[in-house]
């Protein structure tokens, strides 16, 4: 674990984030507003309020603001369960954007991070930890799909009894899977609950 608060760290890069969006939604509504002149009035007021945030945000330079991801990862290397949980769909968002998109070792970054931040969260006592890492196994995008570890999670998480739906979830997942499969799912998904809420 790294150095340092934790929680502050968090809440300085969920803050920074913040005024990042702030930032980048008055620029947006700038330039719509040059672009049409005729519907500027009509924009003045959300301007105006949002114009309001950005004064709340201080004279903070740009490049503090695109700082907000390092911050975030630094509290989740330091154990912030809350950032923990965040990491995947925060620095997902950026795997569209040109700088990301075809950085390979950016990529692998984010998804060795994601499962090890997620897994994490769910030795820690986070079933919505163990929702993601469920979906993390049934889709294949951060790791290699693997139906038994998606069911594994799922079956945790109904487990649980905090998710409704999970036993809806784990019918529908089964019709994909052999009984064998299901049996070895459901003694790891057993496993994954001790370790994890009890």
């Amino acid at each position: 674990m790294k150095a340092g608060n934790a929680d502050v760290s968090y809440a300085l890069g969920m803050a920074l984030r913040s005024c990042a969006e702030v930032e980048k939604r008055y620029m947006e509504l700038e330039e719509q507003a040059k672009a049409h002149p005729d519907r500027s009035s009509s924009l003045e007021p959300l301007l105006a309020h949002i114009d309001e945030d950005r004064a709340s945000c201080g004279a903070l330079p740009a490049d503090a603001l695109g700082d907000y991801g390092k911050w975030i990862e630094l509290a989740a290397q330091q154990g912030n369960r809350h950032a923990q949980l965040a990491y995947a769909a925060i620095f997902g968002q950026l795997l569209d954007s040109p700088q990301h998109a075809m950085d390979t070792a950016w990529i692998e970054r984010y998804k060795i991070n994601t499962l090890q931040f997620l897994t994490a969260a769910a030795s820690d006592g986070s079933v919505d930890a163990l929702s993601q890492l469920a979906d993390v196994y049934k889709n294949g995008l951060i790791a290699p799909a693997d139906p038994v570890r998606a069911y594994a999670y799922a079956y945790a998480v109904s487990q649980s009894g905090l998710v409704g739906t999970a036993s809806q979830l784990l019918d529908l997942w089964a019709k994909d899977m052999t009984q064998a499969q299901i049996e070895q799912a459901r003694q790891l998904g057993n496993s994954i609950y001790q370790q994890c809420c009890r």
